[in-house]
């Protein structure tokens, strides 16, 4: 008896409640348009999750109540708001046709006496198949009283306050009429800007065509970008249903924003400090646009508070700023109007959707552009394609004046360039004439040279010759005939290295030692004990691979004994040392420890008769002559030695000969 009781009481409140709110009745009178005081609401903030059984529990609130949704925010993205009112037909006959409209709802159910009547929609991502209004045919037969609760849902915040009316089919048709005149100049504004938006992305595209010039490109995507911009919000706002288009997000049209300014500005290389803080930016932009190309493929909103929607842009946002620091910072000639761009966007396109502002009791023509996020947005988005537009075409004039100037100077720099060949060719023509008057000279030198150095090497022969002879006289005085015949075979084998080496211009070392030991010991033979003789050869050089001037070293051998030697009684030695200090160099050093040079020259001569250093003489103009036919640098040095107490120890000449 008390559950019967108590379920009783709960009847009576729910039927007491939904009477709350008197019906709207309509008959043969003509239905109020504005419903709002007969209808309840309620709002779901369980996102779209109850059931209609359920809502039917809940407890609806005079729509009075109601916030207004344009100029207010909700804490939920997803903004359910559930509709309850009653109509009577008081008319004992005729059915009535009435349209229902609450203005506003991506997705609007409404139910009819607990049955679903229509699933309806506003806008691109409303129900597949579903016409583009918010409006609802009703029909009520005579004498009946029907109730309905109608479900609107949007996402992330409202354009239009939701409404509650009821239309009869000549007002709406007569309202539909007055709205499309009264919205008639926005729609041919926004058609002259997506007219204009195209052409430039065309123009872009078609002079990125020609020239391969990146700037164009990125602004053809650009203004392409705004361009599907406005016809979406055109399709959506007029509800013209043409077009099915996607979503895209705002912050795409940024990414190609940056791309472009970035190429002008030449971030990367003029202002690296900002390019990593660019990079950043740029990859969290693409993180917000496949975040909203997801959410737009799954209908389902990632964030559980609306108010976190608003920071959704927020690295577009920074990034926007940041590429004007860097504009700021630039010293690029397009500077002005790239600012004056930068500057409209961000005042006209960013500050609406952030702030998504309302100004109350405007005229209808005029409320319609201001309190419309989307026209400010457009606005500037077109403003800035003029801006950039025009900063292009300025850019391309400044590239022709300068290719101008280049062609102008090129021309003169070649002119002076060829005046200046024809001098130098005039000059080389000249200096090859002298050159070539010189290289005679050089050759008939060379030739006279080198005719000079056989001249030389042959009258060696008659000086050896004369020398050997008066020692073989010697000996045949002395009646020394086993001395005279080996003085005489060492003589004819001398010879015979004297005359093979003469005809040469240079003779290995090797056969230069064995001629000039073969001296040596005939000196030797000559002068008894009075003689002694060393020659010595540094292990690492190759007598047989190193070459030199043939009958070089004889003569100061020679001069050595005979000047430095003879004129002691007891006689001296005489020390030839070959080494190779460089590996191009090569070193003799031939020592004596006679009376020196000074000493010699007082005596004059060896004998009583005076006597000329022929040998030394002859050997002097060969190396002159090889000095300057073979362009070498053989020098002789002369020492004059001294012993401790500073008497003359003799001469010390060092032969250095170029290998």
């Amino acid at each position: 008896m008390r559950w019967t009781l108590c379920l009783f009481l709960a009847f009576t409140s729910l039927t007491l409640a939904a009477q709350s709110v008197p019906p709207v009745e309509v008959g043969k009178q003509t239905p109020p348009r504005n419903i709002g005081p007969f209808t309840e609401f309620f709002e779901d903030t369980s996102g779209d999750t109850l059931p209609l059984s359920v809502i039917q529990q809940q407890r609806f609130r005079p729509f009075a109540q109601k916030r207004n949704e344009r100029t207010t925010n909700a804490e939920q993205p997803l903004l359910v708001t559930w509709l309850r009112f009653r109509i009577q037909n008081t008319h004992p006959t005729d059915t009535i046709r009435l349209f229902y409209d609450c203005w506003q709802g991506l997705y609007i159910n409404v139910y009819e006496n607990n049955h679903q009547l229509a699933h309806v929609g506003v806008g691109v991502v409303r129900p597949k198949g579903s016409p583009n209004t918010s409006a609802v045919l009703v029909r009520i037969p005579p004498g009946q009283t029907y109730i309905y609760y109608v479900q609107s849902i949007s996402q992330v915040m409202s354009v239009l306050p939701i409404v509650s009316l009821l239309y009869t089919p000549e007002a709406i048709y007569r309202t539909t009429l007055e709205n499309a005149y009264l919205e008639s100049p926005l729609l041919v504004y926004l058609s002259l800007l997506t007219g204009s938006l195209l052409f430039m992305s065309l123009f872009a595209f078609y002079s990125y065509w020609l020239n391969r010039d990146k700037a164009f490109l990125y602004y053809g995507l650009y203004t392409l970008m705004g361009f599907y911009l406005t016809v979406q919000h055109i399709d959506d706002r007029f509800g013209l249903d043409l077009f099915r288009l996607p979503r895209l997000p705002l912050a795409l049209l940024i990414v190609f924003y940056a791309f472009f300014m970035n190429h002008l500005l030449a971030i990367r290389l003029q202002q690296p400090r900002i390019w990593p803080w660019v990079k950043a930016l740029l990859g969290l932009a693409f993180v917000e646009i496949v975040w909203t190309g997801l959410e737009e493929l799954t209908g389902v909103l990632f964030l559980s508070n609306n108010f976190l929607y608003r920071f959704k842009l927020l690295p577009a946002w920074l990034l926007l700023l940041l590429i004007t620091l860097a504009l700021i910072r630039s010293q690029v000639p397009i500077k002005k109007y790239l600012l004056v761009g930068v500057a409209t966007l961000i005042v006209l396109a960013f500050v609406p959707q952030f702030l998504n502002p309302f100004v109350p009791n405007l005229p209808a023509r005029i409320e319609i552009f201001v309190n419309n996020p989307g026209f400010w947005s457009l606005t500037g988005v077109a403003i800035e394609s003029l801006c950039f537009a025009m900063a292009l075409a300025y850019r391309s004039r400044l590239v022709e004046l300068e290719n101008t100037s280049l062609h102008t100077h090129y021309t003169q720099e070649l002119e002076k360039q060829l005046t200046d060949r024809t001098a130098e060719i005039q000059i080389q023509s000249q200096r090859l004439e002298e050159q070539r008057i010189r290289q005679l000279e050089l050759s008939f030198e060379q030739k006279l040279a080198e005719t000079e150095m056989t001249a030389l090497r042959a009258q060696m022969n008659p000086h050896f010759i004369f020398n050997c002879l008066n020692s073989i006289k010697l000996y045949a005085t002395e009646n020394n005939a086993a001395k005279a015949s080996d003085y005489l075979t060492k003589f004819s084998r001398l010879i015979r290295l004297v005359l093979e080496n003469s005809r040469s211009e240079r003779v290995t070392l090797r056969n230069e030692l064995d001629a000039l030991q073969l001296y040596l010991d005939m000196e030797a033979m000559r002068f008894k004990t009075k003689l002694r003789f060393a020659i010595e050869v540094a292990e690492s050089i190759d007598t047989e691979f190193v070459e030199i001037p043939p009958l070089l070293l004889q003569p100061y051998v020679e001069n050595a004994i005979w000047h430095g030697l003879m004129h002691k009684l007891e006689g001296g030695s005489v020390q030839v040392r070959v080494e190779q200090p460089a590996d191009n160099r090569l070193r003799i050093i031939i020592t004596d420890d006679g009376i020196g040079r000074a000493k010699a020259a007082e005596l004059k001569s060896k004998s009583a008769m005076p006597q000329k250093s022929f040998g030394m003489n002859v050997t002097s103009e060969r190396i002159a002559l090889i000095n300057q036919l073979y362009k070498t640098q053989t020098h002789i040095q002369l020492t004059d030695l001294i012993d401790p107490e500073g008497h003359p120890a003799g001469t010390e000449v060092v032969v250095e000969i170029p290998i």
